[in-house]
């Protein structure tokens, strides 16, 4: 995998969130910074690609489309990345959602949110390679 299709995988994990309405009872994710820790296996490439770690600072405005349960992590780290979320569901803590991008791209994610921690996978096919992405996440204090 190239570094620089791996820095927008990142960038996708890390991307900001939908605005959408306040969350009503508990959070699913709590502001601040947190830690993504994600690794990359490719179906036509053995073996996966290095652990990628990235902190991230996430303010209540970003949180609150997860935290409504109306919307869903989008890549907004790549702006010429023209991509649409879709069929956002959510169960309890758990979020799935599917994004369709204008250069082929397709992603399906699922992600469990824990309040201070999220672990989940993301299912991608980038022009014919197909790729999953496991993460976990954690919330390491507040922003600075």
């Amino acid at each position: 995998m190239n570094t620089r299709f791996a820095s927008v995988v990142v960038g996708f994990l890390a991307g900001g969130l939908l605005a959408a309405a306040p969350a009503v009872g508990e959070d699913l994710a709590r502001p601040g910074m947190w830690e993504i820790v994600s690794t990359m296996t490719m179906a036509k490439k053995p073996g996966n690609a290095p652990e990628t770690r990235l902190n991230h600072c996430y303010k209540a405005t970003d949180l609150a489309g997860v935290n409504g349960k109306s919307a869903a992590l989008t890549t907004t780290s790549a702006p010429d990345q023209k991509c649409t979320v879709q069929d956002v569901k959510y169960a309890g803590s758990k979020g799935t959602w599917n994004t369709v991008c204008e250069n082929g791209v397709t992603i399906h994610t699922e992600l469990n949110f824990h309040g201070d921690s999220l672990e989940g996978v993301m299912q991608m096919n980038v022009r014919g390679d197909a790729m999953t992405v496991h993460m976990k996440a954690k919330r390491i204090g507040d922003c600075r």
